[in-house]
């Protein structure tokens, strides 16, 4: 959500240098350009966000996490390619359970410093999410925190998942969650035994467009 407000506010990544082996981090980090693989983000994009923050007159300082993505959603310009822009128009709630593990955060603790985002309701209701559901179907783009936090929620309601896509390069030998198979989650009561599920071991990059590109089509065939 970070590099999101970041694009929305007129701050852009960079592509950087391809072959990684020629970057010297020692020479961007003197000239104040942060790498991700091969995307540069200057620091005058954390001092624009930093910008946006302290403008913000934030109505309620015990609001679960997605309340407030939604209020800053609201508080975006108008962009049609800002997840959170687009998602507060539409009312479509972002749970973000690893929220304080981000540059924003860091930014909105040093603004309000009595700002106690709710975590424990996100959870509450994603639960209930899973549990209204007539028919469960995930699809995980990566792995982690937001992984567990979906999956977890499946765990004890009355349907499991019907239908499971996990898009993921990372393996299952490590014992992390982001490589563990679809499978797997059906020992914990996550999946259903009879699901539909698939692990596309590739970039999700290239991977979910393609999957969306023929989502798309078939909706027009039909």
């Amino acid at each position: 959500m970070t590099h999101d407000i970041a694009e929305t506010l007129g701050f852009h990544h960079l592509q950087g240098e391809l072959n990684i082996k020629d970057v010297s981090d020692s020479e961007l980090h003197d000239q104040e350009l942060n790498r991700i693989y091969d995307v540069y983000l200057p620091n005058k994009v954390y001092e624009g966000i930093e910008d946006f923050i302290s403008q913000l007159k934030i109505p309620d300082n015990n609001m679960s996490v997605s309340s407030f993505l939604k209020f800053l959603g609201d508080n975006l310009p108008p962009d049609n390619n800002s997840i959170l822009k687009i998602c507060a128009e539409k009312n479509v709630p972002i749970f973000c359970p690893a929220f304080t593990d981000s540059g924003l955060a860091l930014q909105l603790g040093f603004h309000n410093q009595n700002l106690n985002l709710n975590h424990f309701k996100d959870m509450l209701n994603m639960v209930n999410l899973a549990w209204d559901a007539k028919r469960a179907g995930v699809c995980i783009v990566g792995g982690g925190v937001p992984k567990n936090f979906i999956l977890q929620s499946l765990q004890f309601c009355p349907n499991s998942a019907q239908y499971a896509i996990q898009i993921t390069m990372d393996r299952p030998e490590q014992g992390g969650l982001s490589g563990a198979t679809l499978h797997e989650a059906i020992s914990w009561g996550k999946v259903n035994q009879d699901a539909k599920f698939s692990t596309v071991i590739s970039d999700a990059t290239i991977a979910l467009p393609l999957m969306l590109w023929f989502l798309k089509k078939s909706s027009f065939q039909n």
